[in-house]
């Protein structure tokens, strides 16, 4: 994937408005099935930074949101340790995005959120 096109991507999910995020999330699942592993780490890593929109303070954002926990669950195994990770990490509303990331990600989650817990 091109630099530009990534560039454009960040810009657009940068945004404050929930159709210019929309437009970033759309070019990301348009672009999943011909990037390599590394831009998907990169653009995933963009894509799941939307778990932190607070929306209570933004609640025309949450459509957006739901998008982005879809988008995240297409990206396929890899991100399921990453979420773990951020699970520990994040905020209680962004923890909650990423336990609904968890269930869109579905049964390939189950055993590394078991084994988190033991």
């Amino acid at each position: 994937m091109a630099d530009g096109k990534i560039d454009q991507i960040k810009k657009l999910l940068r945004s404050s408005k929930s159709a210019e995020i929309h437009q970033g999330l759309v070019m990301v699942r348009e672009s999943l099935p011909t990037i390599n592993e590394e831009t998907a780490r990169s653009l995933f890593e963009m894509v799941s930074a939307l778990f932190y929109i607070d929306l209570l303070d933004h609640p025309e954002h949450a459509y957006v949101l739901d998008e982005a926990v879809s988008l995240v669950a297409d990206f396929g195994e890899f991100v399921v340790p990453i979420l773990l990770d951020n699970l520990d990490a994040g905020d209680m509303k962004a923890q909650l995005t990423i336990g609904h990331a968890f269930g869109r990600v579905g049964e390939p989650a189950l055993g590394p959120l078991l084994e988190s817990f033991k």
